[in-house]
């Protein structure tokens, strides 16, 4: 049987498989060059609304779309931004700009706001617009097929603004030439520095950026984020601080006193001791104290947190004898971030004590009124100390914006710190032991033995408030919130009597026309009277030994490092203004 001569079949079927993968081809081709549009037109929806983000300083929607003689207006903006950025594969047809106002999104987005009919809402001439909303539409003619592919493209940029604050400042206290913490910050970091050489040190500032840029340091992100050898950091700070004009000597040569420490301390955590983010713009270019750096640092690494003064002795001689501590939990904290964002956070510095009191040369207790008559003298006499000066928090407020002027007393830069109140307890307690006799109406020599409770309690606290800081002056006036914690010498006391034992038979108490029980009220009464009058313990030993506790240890320790009862003491350190960021 001849066989069918088939030559040729395949020729036919791979010109008919060509075919078909050319239109494949081409179709690829075409749509690949519309996904390119897409992408283009969604870089340069990015770029322009970024460029007219910059013109969101604060002025109201019909002024930025005017324009001024210093300001473009906005049309003139964004076709400046789209010349300079138009390089798509096609033609870019349109690019439309809204002023519009951001709100957080169903997904915590930020997104434009819409009307109810669900187009974007515009902004009115009259009011402040929130971001620009960019519309970026190109097209390309197909390579192949008939036609064009079309592409439109959205983003929406907002101009943020980020400031830095501090609650409480030892530097502050020593650059005023208060030398009253010095011996403490010397105990506590195991250095032996002359106030001289304080002043110095704290005199001497330097940013971030100036010691992320040292080698040894890496980037801003390892100083805040990672572990840092201390020796490198005191030797960044001591060659950036060469580099300035001057060279501050003085403050390199106090500063050869904290390499000292190294061996002690090798490894650190700078961002431990800072709340702020390494990519906040104000961070970056703040100016820190050397001080507070390189001490604030120190304290984290040690786990304390604290500065601690073992005797508390208030200083009244022959007035009591304190057996007990204080101290201050955290150095000064700073914070830096955008109005209302978790970073913006700062807690204020603490103080914490519980020592007890014995109280030496205590007066006798005078009773003349009604029935009672005579002197009763003070036995034993002892208390406590209670003291917790909690945390008060500051947060940059969300509104007003941080609002940047030209750093004058005429234009300064300006942003608000919200700042509430913590847990407080700050008391002086006393029980002392009454003892002796009383003439009680016609009866003589009745004895008379008593214990009387006596408590000194300042305010649990204050309202929250705000610190609205002009910088300058407040980067070095402080704005002070809360109250200040010399507050027991001024408090009411409470007097409570117990264990109170008298002996009167019944035909006594017949003969003076009382129960025990109102005879025992009067005595209790007469006794809560003396002990609180001008002559009885409370005025004679406690009030002057608060007074003292006040005005010599408690006042001073909390005005270095500002801490207020239910407040603080708020700087203003920087603020950075209009730097755009996308959106959406």
């Amino acid at each position: 049987m001849r066989r069918r001569d088939e030559r040729g079949g395949v020729a036919v079927l791979t010109a008919a498989a060509v075919a078909v993968l050319v239109a494949v081809a081409a179709f690829a081709v075409d749509l690949g060059m519309q996904r390119v549009v897409r992408s283009d037109m969604q870089a340069l929806a990015d770029v322009v609304a970024l460029d007219a983000a910059r013109l969101l300083d604060g002025r109201k929607a019909g002024e930025i779309r005017a324009g001024s003689v210093t300001e473009p207006s906005l049309q003139a903006t964004v076709a400046a931004s789209v010349a300079r950025n138009s390089t798509s594969l096609g033609s870019v047809t349109s690019v439309t700009a809204t002023l519009v106002y951001v709100v957080t999104g169903t997904n915590g987005e930020q997104v434009p706001r819409k009307l109810p009919s669900g187009a974007v809402e515009e902004v009115a001439d009259g009011v402040i617009p929130d971001g620009v909303l960019i519309d970026a539409q190109g097209s390309v003619d197909f390579a192949f097929a008939p036609g064009s592919g079309a592409a439109i493209r959205s983003a929406v940029a907002e101009a943020s603004s980020t400031a830095c604050y501090r609650l409480g400042s030892y530097v502050a206290a020593v650059r005023s030439g208060d030398s009253a913490v010095l011996s403490q910050l010397n105990d506590f970091l195991n250095l032996n520095l002359s106030v001289l050489s304080y002043q110095q040190i704290a005199a001497a500032d330097l940013t971030l950026a100036q010691l992320a840029a040292d080698p040894r340091i890496g980037s801003a992100d390892q100083l805040l984020t990672g572990s840092v050898g201390y020796a490198n950091l005191v030797n960044a700070t001591i060659d950036a601080l060469k580099k300035e004009p001057g060279g501050n000597t003085a403050a390199v040569q106090a500063l050869s006193s904290f390499l000292a420490l190294a061996a002690a301390t090798p490894i650190v955590r700078v961002g431990d001791a800072l709340s702020i983010s390494p990519t906040d713009a104000a961070a970056l270019k703040t100016n820190f104290s050397v001080l507070d750096l390189l001490a604030g640092t120190l304290m984290v690494a040690n786990g304390e947190h604290a500065i601690e003064i073992p005797n508390i002795q208030a200083g009244v001689p022959g007035v009591g004898d304190v057996d007990g501590y204080l101290y201050v939990q955290q150095g000064p904290q700073l914070a830096c971030g955008a109005p209302g964002s978790a970073s913006s956070v700062a807690e204020t510095s603490q103080v914490r004590t519980d020592a007890s009191v014995k109280f030496l040369n205590t007066p006798s207790i005078n009773i003349t009124t009604g029935l009672l008559d005579g002197t009763l003298q003070t036995g034993k006499a002892e208390g406590g100390i209670t003291i917790s000066l909690g945390n008060a928090t500051g947060r940059l407020s969300a509104t007003p914006k941080v609002h940047c002027g030209a750093g004058t007393l005429l234009d300064p830069h300006t942003f608000s710190v919200d700042v509430t109140s913590g847990a407080v307890d700050y008391s002086l307690r006393a029980t002392i032991e009454l003892s002796g006799k009383l003439k009680i109406g016609v009866l003589n020599n009745v004895n008379i033995t008593a214990k009387a409770d006596i408590t000194m309690a300042a305010p649990t606290g204050a309202p929250a408030s705000t610190a609205n800081l002009r910088m300058p002056p407040n980067d070095t006036v402080p704005i002070e919130t809360g109250g200040d914690p010399n507050l027991l010498t001024s408090a009411v006391p409470t007097v409570t009597v117990k264990d109170l034992v008298f002996s009167v038979s019944a035909l006594n108490l017949l003969t003076l026309g009382l129960s025990l029980s109102s005879l025992t009220t009067t005595i209790t009464q007469a006794l809560q009277a003396a002990v609180a009058g001008p002559d009885g313990f409370v005025e004679k030993t406690l009030r002057p030994f608060a007074y003292n506790l006040d005005n010599m240890l408690v006042n001073p320790v909390a005005s270095l490092f500002g801490i207020r009862v239910g407040g603080a003491d708020v700087y203003a350190v920087q603020a950075v203004c209009n730097v755009p960021v996308l959106r959406h």
